[in-house]
């Protein structure tokens, strides 16, 4: 018999063919040191050739999966496709290029797996992280996580780092909720997180090398500040409706 999976890595892949399979290897390599039933599930956000090739020459890895959305349908939704296929008691989600070392991932489950904390988020702004990023989105970075983390009141200094995390209770909890298909998807799933009553996350270092071109346009950046901004009336939506419900459920206690 089977042992249930403990660990569910999801790959988004977005024309990431030509360094896909390197990457997943190396990702491999990481999670079989912790010994533990695994499964990594890459989900290919639009057809691409080089994809299909790396998809037919890994067939006979039994721990890979991979699923091809035949139309771009930007990376939360298929962050979010892979999330409900996952099949691990701990889900976590990280870039297809190995920019962001993979280890992350491993420290992230084990310091999960220790603790209480709901979630372990990765951060370029921890001060023991090892980051080799261009300026320019260095800045974009920072100027975009000081706004939202005011605007949302978020105790995360990162948002939007390629790696996350989870318990699988909080990703069943909250992807019901969910509704961004852009980079703002983890901003979403953060605070509504947070909505919900999940609210114990422990950020943890990182190390970057920024070595893979980046597929993320100017666009996709305005693209998250859209996003983020239409994000906001849902959130107070939704907060007063969990604020309505539990009134009503104190009422119905005393009665």
């Amino acid at each position: 018999m089977e042992k249930p999976i403990e660990l569910s890595l999801v790959i988004p892949a977005y024309k990431a063919g030509k360094f896909l399979k390197q990457a997943l290897l190396e990702k491999q390599k990481v999670l079989n040191t912790l010994n533990i039933p695994y499964e990594i599930i890459v989900i290919a956000d639009g057809y691409d050739k080089d994809t299909e090739e790396v998809m037919n020459s890994l067939k006979s890895k039994k721990n890979i999966h991979f699923y091809n959305l035949p139309r771009n349908r930007g990376k939360g939704y298929a962050v979010r496709l892979g999330f409900q296929k996952a099949k691990g008691r701990i889900i976590s989600y990280m870039d297809a290029d190995n920019d962001i070392d993979p280890e992350v991932i491993k420290q992230g489950y084990l310091r999960l797996k220790e603790s209480e904390f709901e979630a372990i988020l990765p951060s370029k702004n921890h001060k023991e992280s090892q980051t080799n990023y261009p300026h320019d989105r260095k800045l974009f970075s920072r100027i975009y996580n000081f706004m939202v983390r005011r605007i949302f009141i978020l105790r995360c200094s990162d948002t939007q780092l390629g790696a996350k995390i989870y318990r699988r209770e909080l990703i069943e909890n909250v992807l019901p909720h969910c509704r961004i298909n852009g980079f703002a998807f983890e901003l979403e799933m953060l605070k509504i997180a947070q909505i919900l009553g999940y609210n114990r996350f422990e950020e943890i270092p990182v190390r970057i090398d920024l070595k893979t071109k980046s597929t993320i346009s100017f666009l996709n950046g305005l693209t998250v500040i859209k996003d983020s901004i239409l994000l906001y009336p849902r959130v107070l939506l939704l907060n007063a409706k969990i604020r309505k419900s539990k009134e009503k459920n104190k009422i119905a206690n005393q009665e």
